[in-house]
This record gives C-alpha cells, sequence and structure tokens, in this order.
C-alpha cells in the first residue's frame, strides 16, 4: 500500500495472511519524499475470513486505521455492500483491495474489491467516515459546583397507592396532575427552586426559610382539597451546587425529616427554628430523634401556624 499521493489516493493489497484478528501492524514504515507530501508503505496483515461481507468489512475497517495520523480518530458514516457471485466456503482464502481517497475537510472514501481464490471479482464495498482531529473536538463544558446556604424543603404524599388503587389508573393520574400544579404555584409564588420531581414528591430550595415555611404551609392546604394529605420535611444547612443539581449532608437531612413527619405534618430541623425566630411562625416541639445515617440527634419541631 502507498500512502496518500499528490492527488490524494492511496492503494492497498490486503493479501490473506493466516492468523487470529489483529490490528494492522505499523511497524514496518519506510518513508519516501516525494513532491510536496511524504510516502510510507506498510504490509497489511489482515485476519482469514471465508465470507465476502466480513472480508470487505475488515478490509474496510483496516484501511480506515491506515488513514489516521497521530492525533486522529475517524467516524464512519456510510458503508454499502454488493454481491456478484456466490464463494463456496471450502476454506481457501479470498483477496481484498482497497483503495482510498482523502477529501476536502478530512471526508475519506474507502473502496473494497473482493477476490475469490480464483481470482474473479466476488464483491465490492464502499466505506464513507470523516477524519477527526481529536485536538479540534469541542469538549463539554463542566459546570463547577460551589457551596451554598439553602433552605431545603421535600414532599411526599401521603397513602399514594391507596390513592391509585381507589381512583385507578386514569383517575389518580388526573389527581396527581392537579397535585403538582398546586404544589408547583404556591414553590413559584414562595420564589423556590424546583430541584427534582420523584414520583409524587417535590425537592425545593429556597434561599429563605421563611419562604419555604409559607411555600409548604399553603402546598399542603391546596392540595387538601384535592382530598390528598402531604408530609414535609424542611432543612437549612449548606450543600454543594453544580447546574441545578445540589448535594451534601444537607440534602440527606431534610429528607430524613420529611420521613418522619407524620400525616400533614411539616416537620424542621431545629435550625429552621432558630433562624426564623422573631417570625409569626409557631413550632410544637417533637423531642430528639435519630435520623438514618446522620450523626448524633435532632430535635425537630412542627410547624403549627405561619401566620
Amino acid at each position: 500500500m502507498a500512502w496518500p499521493s499528490s492527488k490524494g489516493t492511496c492503494k492497498a493489497d490486503t493479501s490473506p495472511v493466516l492468523g487470529a484478528d489483529r490490528i494492522p501492524d505499523r511497524g514496518d514504515r519506510r518513508t519516501a519524499r516525494g513532491g510536496d507530501h511524504d510516502h510510507a508503505r506498510y504490509r497489511v496483515a489482515l485476519p482469514v475470513f471465508s465470507q465476502r461481507g466480513a472480508r470487505a468489512n475488515s478490509a474496510s475497517m483496516t484501511f480506515g486505521w491506515l488513514l489516521v495520523q497521530p492525533g486522529q480518530s475517524f467516524a464512519g458514516l456510510a458503508h454499502s455492500t454488493s454481491f456478484f457471485r456466490a464463494v463456496p466456503a471450502d476454506g481457501r482464502l479470498l483477496r481484498a483491495v482497497a483503495k482510498g481517497t482523502i477529501r476536502g475537510r478530512g471526508l475519506a472514501i474507502v473502496d473494497i474489491d473482493v477476490y475469490d481464490a480464483d481470482g474473479q471479482l466476488a464483491a465490492s464495498a464502499q466505506g464513507l467516515a470523516q477524519l477527526i482531529d481529536s485536538s479540534k473536538r469541542q469538549k463539554a463544558p463542566v459546570s463547577e459546583s460551589k457551596r451554598i446556604l439553602a433552605t431545603l424543603l421535600f414532599t411526599d404524599i401521603v397513602g399514594s397507592t391507596e390513592h391509585a388503587r381507589r381512583l385507578g389508573d386514569g383517575g389518580w393520574r388526573a389527581a396527581l396532575s392537579q397535585h403538582h400544579s398546586a404544589v408547583r404555584a404556591e414553590i413559584a409564588r414562595c420564589e423556590g427552586t424546583e430541584v427534582d420531581t420523584a414520583g409524587d414528591g417535590f425537592f425545593v430550595r429556597f434561599d429563605s426559610p421563611a419562604r419555604a415555611l409559607d411555600c409548604a404551609w399553603a402546598a399542603r392546604e391546596a392540595v387538601k382539597r384535592l382530598g390528598i394529605d402531604i408530609r414535609v420535611g424542611i432543612h437549612t444547612g449548606e450543600c454543594e451546587l453544580q447546574g441545578r443539581a445540589l448535594t451534601g449532608m444537607a440534602v440527606h437531612v431534610a429528607a430524613r425529616i420529611q420521613g418522619l413527619a407524620g400525616p400533614g405534618d411539616i416537620m424542621v430541623s431545629s435550625t429552621v427554628k432558630d433562624i426564623v425566630v422573631g417570625s409569626a411562625a409557631r413550632f410544637e416541639d417533637r423531642g430528639p430523634h435519630s435520623l438514618k445515617g446522620m450523626p448524633g440527634e435532632w430535635r425537630l419541631f412542627s410547624l403549627v401556624d405561619s401566620s
């Protein structure tokens, strides 16, 4: 095979070589200067196939790798194969001859002819690929994470399975849609940011614990008119913000508090209660609790009035 000439083409006679599948060996390279282009010769060792299509595909892939220069890769765009004669599976070897052309903007065209053991053309194939300069690939921007102080609110519908069984799939889907609309209306009014919605629950971030309490109270009353009770957990703490995603211990604490809330409860950590001291919010002490995976005991409170 000769490396691209001044017209940007190269040819390969991929005579069959016995052996297992392997990537062509580029070790035997001899370079000579000719015109404005470097030329190189390779011995191409292809695996032996007794099927015409497999042979054409192997030659196409091999030739594609030979066209790739250091720092490049290629993406296959199209491939077609035509068959002209039947080849008996008698163990005799096939021969593939490949010709490649590199056109403008790195578009590579590879033509392959496959000959049977008697030298008759058995199949031909054409492949189209785009050569890619790895250094010019656009890298997806990675959003940086930052640590923020936020008030985190989790909600969950009480008895969702019973609701679904009672209403049926269609009825429950409609009720769930009404629930989501009612909760999102209060999130927007209280300037919260919806972080995630999993099934019938919400995960919301607020810049202020007072707004989180206001949202929780109003959302609970709104869905109660739909015949739905929710339980809410709220905690304020530092967490990692990356894009819209939130992670960190504070997230787990808020989720654990919501899991301990009863039907209609708005449970908060002592941190939330202490921050809103002096406001109209009133709380009921629910005592110390152990939160799964969290160290120590956490004193929790239930919101009984937000006016």
